[in-house]
C-alpha cells in the first residue's frame, strides 16, 4: 500500500513524512543556528500540521525562542490564521482542470467510501455554526472538483484528535502576532501547489482509493507519526515512513522535498542574514541528505539541536544519582549468590568539560585496598531523551587508587593516555523515576575468563544503582559474572 497519510493542509503546508534519512539527528525538533557572521541566533523548527495537543509539548520553549527573535518564518503565512478559510486564489489552485470529477475516476463503491469519510471529516472539523447548507456546498465542491490528494488530507485530517483550537502551525502565526513580530513567507501557495501538479490527477485518485481502502491502517500509521512527533524523534519518523510511497512516491518526494528544500535552504539563509529569525516548516524538511539542517550548515552555519529543559534537568539528575558511595552489603546478606562489594563513584575534572567525567573503583568490601577494577566514565546527553556512559581505562590504575579523595591526581591526567573501551558504553533512557541502559548486543570485547564479549546492563535510581556484567564465549555461554540478577548497589549515607 501507498501510504500518502497527511495532515489537513497538506498542499499548503508540504508536510509529507516521506523521509530518507541518512544520519541520525538528536531528538530535537528545535534547532539552534549560529555563526556564518550570524550576530545573535536563529532558530528552526520542524512543525506538524495537526490540532492534536501531544504536538504543542514544546510551545513554551518556542515561545521563549521566539521572544529572541525579530520575525517568524513560515512556509506560507496564512491569511486566515484559524487554517479553515479558502480565499479565492487558493481554492484556484486546488481545483481540478478540464472539468474532470472524481466519480469518474474510481468505482462507484469506491466513490461513496470517499463520500461518507469527507462527509464525517467536515462535520468534524467545519466550526460550530457553519453546518448545514455551507457544510453540503463544501462537501459536493470537494468531492466533485477537488484534486484528489487534497481530499484525502480532509479525511485523516478530520480522523486525527483535535484538542486544540489552531493546527500547531498556525498557533505559531498567531503567537508571534502577539509578540509583534514580523511574519515572512519563504515560499507562495503557487509554488507549493505546482508540487502537487506533478502527479496527474488519475494518479491521485488512485492514491485515494487506497487510502479509503485501508483507512484503519491509514489511522494506525499516522498515530504512530504523531507519537514519533511528540518524542521529538526525526529518526523514528524516518523508519516509520520508509514504506510512504514507491515509485510514484519517489516521484512525489522529488516535488514536494527535495527541489523546495533547495529553494528553502537558499531563502532562510538570505532572511537569517537580514534579522534573527525563527523559521518554522514541515519537520520532514528538516532532515535526510538534502535536509535543511545538513544545507543550512554547507552554508556555513552552526546548527544544533536545543534540547528540552526538562532533559537538561535530567541530565544532571542522572549525573548526581551515578555519583556516590555504594555496597552490595544488604544483598549479599539476604543472598549468598552475591559478594559484598564496595563501589566508588566521583566527579573529577568538574567543570572544565561541558561532560560530566566520573572515577569509579570497585572492590570487595573486606580489600577496599586492593580495587579490581578501576575506570573512567564519561555521561553525556546524546539528545532530549538518551544519554551515554562512555568507558575508559586508566594507563596506571595503581597511582589511581583511592584517588577520589585527592582530585589533584587527575589534573596532570591526559585523556589521550587513557583508551576508550569502544562498544562498551551504555546507553541511558529515563523511565519513570529511574535510568534504564546496556550495552549493545555483542559490542563489547573482552577476553576475561575465555570471554569474547560483555555485556552490562544497569538502572540508575536515586537509592542506588543495579549493574549486572556478564561475559560470554564466542558461542554465547556464559563464562562470568552473576547468574542470578545484577548487583544491588544501595548508596550509603555520607559520613
Amino acid at each position: 500500500m501507498k501510504k500518502y497519510f497527511c495532515s489537513i493542509p497538506l498542499l499548503l503546508l508540504g508536510i509529507f513524512f516521506s523521509l530518507n534519512v541518512t544520519a541520525q539527528y538528536a531528538n530535537s525538533l528545535l534547532w539552534k543556528v549560529t555563526g556564518n557572521d550570524l550576530e545573535k541566533p536563529s532558530y528552526l523548527y520542524g512543525t506538524m500540521h495537526l490540532q492534536d495537543k501531544r504536538v504543542f509539548e514544546l510551545t513554551d520553549l518556542i515561545e521563549d525562542k521566539l521572544k529572541e527573535c525579530d520575525a517568524l518564518a513560515l512556509e506560507i503565512v496564512m491569511t486566515d490564521p484559524s487554517g479553515m478559510g479558502m480565499n479565492p486564489e487558493m481554492l484556484g489552485t486546488l481545483m481540478m482542470d478540464g472539468g474532470k470529477k472524481l466519480d469518474d475516476m474510481m468505482s462507484s463503491s469506491d466513490y461513496r467510501k470517499v463520500k461518507r469519510l469527507v462527509e464525517e471529516s467536515m462535520t468534524k472539523m467545519m466550526p460550530e455554526g457553519d453546518m448545514g447548507f455551507m457544510q453540503n456546498m463544501m462537501i459536493n465542491m470537494v468531492i466533485k472538483r477537488v484534486k484528489p490528494l487534497y481530499v484525502s488530507t480532509l479525511i485523516t485530517g478530520g480522523r486525527v484528535n483535535m484538542d486544540m483550537d489552531q493546527p500547531l502551525d498556525m498557533h505559531l502565526q498567531s503567537m508571534a502576532q502577539e509578540l509583534e513580530k514580523e511574519l515572512i513567507s519563504i515560499e507562495s501557495i503557487e509554488e507549493q501547489m505546482a508540487a502537487l501538479n506533478s502527479i496527474d490527477d488519475e494518479e491521485q485518485a488512485k492514491m485515494l482509493t487506497e487510502l479509503v481502502n485501508n483507512i484503519e491502517e491509514a489511522d494506525a500509521d499516522l498515530e504512530q507519526l504523531t507519537i514519533a512527533y511528540q518524542q521529538q524523534n526525526l529518526n523514528l519518523i524516518d523508519s516509520l515512513s520508509n514504506g510512504f510511497g514507491e515509485t510514484e512516491g519517489e516521484q512525489f518526494e522529488e516535488a514536494l522535498l527535495t527541489k523546495r528544500n533547495l529553494t528553502m535552504a537558499h531563502r532562510i539563509d538570505s532572511i537569517y542574514q537580514k534579522k534573527p529569525t525563527f523559521a518554522a516548516v514541515g519537520a520532514a524538511h528538516l532532515v535526510g541528505k538534502n535536509g535543511l539542517i545538513l544545507a543550512l550548515r554547507e552554508k556555513g552555519y552552526t546548527v544544533t539541536p536545543v534540547l528540552e529543559e526538562a532533559s537538561n534537568t535530567d541530565y544532571k539528575e542522572l549525573c548526581q544519582w551515578m555519583t556516590g558511595s555504594f555496597n552490595s552489603a544488604t544483598q549479599a546478606q539476604e543472598d549468598s549468590a552475591f559478594y559484598d562489594i564496595n563501589l566508588e563513584m566521583h566527579p573529577i575534572w568538574e567543570g572544565e568539560t561541558e561532560d560530566y567525567w566520573i572515577y569509579v573503583e570497585q572492590a570487595m568490601s573486606s580489600k577496599k585496598e586492593k580495587p579490581y577494577r578501576q575506570r573512567i566514565y564519561q555521561v553525556t546527553q546524546i539528545d532530549s531523551i538518551t544519554f551515554a556512559s562512555y568507558i575508559y581505562t586508566l594507563p596506571e590504575p595503581e597511582e589511581y587508587i583511592g584517588s577520589w579523595t585527592k582530585p589533584e591526581l587527575f589534573k596532570d591526567l591526559i585523556l589521550a593516555d587513557s583508551l576508550k573501551r569502544e562498544g562498551c558504553e551504555v546507553i541511558l533512557k529515563k523511565e519513570g523515576d529511574q535510568y534504564v541502559g546496556a550495552t549493545g548486543e555483542n559490542s563489547c570485547s573482552s577476553s576475561l575468563r575465555g570471554a569474547t564479549y560483555a555485556t552490562s546492563e544497569v538502572t540508575v535510581t536515586k537509592d542506588g544503582i543495579i549493574s549486572w556484567d556478564r561475559g560470554y564465549d564466542k558461542e554465547g555461554k556464559q563464562v562470568w559474572g552473576a547468574e542470578k540478577g545484577g548487583y544491588i548497589f544501595k548508596r550509603l549515607e555520607e559520613e
